[in-house]
C-alpha cells in the first residue's frame, strides 16, 4: 500500500510539473509574449522528469514483492495458462 501512494505521489508531481511549464506557455502565448521559458529549457525539464519518474517507478518496483504485489502494474496469468501451471504441479 505503502508503495501506491509514493508512485501515486510521484505521478501527481510530475503531472502538476508539465501542467505548469504548459500553462506558462499558454499564458505567454496569449498575450503575445515569447515564453519565459525557452524551448531547449522546456525539454530539458522534460527529460529530467521522466528520468525522476522512471528512477521513483523503478525504485519502488525493484523491492521484494514490488511488481508482483502490486496488481495496478503486474501482469497476472491467463485462466488457461493457471490450470495448465496447476496440473503441471501436481503431476497430472
Amino acid at each position: 500500500m505503502k508503495s501506491k501512494i509514493v508512485v501515486l505521489i510521484s505521478a501527481l508531481l510530475l503531472l502538476t510539473g508539465c501542467a505548469e511549464v504548459l500553462n506558462q506557455f499558454a499564458q505567454s502565448a496569449a498575450k503575445g509574449q515569447a515564453p519565459g521559458l525557452t524551448t531547449e529549457e522546456i525539454i530539458r525539464g522534460l527529460k529530467e522528469a521522466l528520468v525522476v519518474g522512471a528512477t521513483n517507478t523503478v525504485f519502488e518496483t525493484s523491492k521484494t514483492d514490488g511488481f508482483y504485489k502490486n496488481p495496478l502494474i503486474v501482469i497476472p496469468f491467463p485462466p488457461e495458462a493457471i490450470k495448465v501451471k496447476n496440473g503441471r504441479r501436481s503431476g497430472a
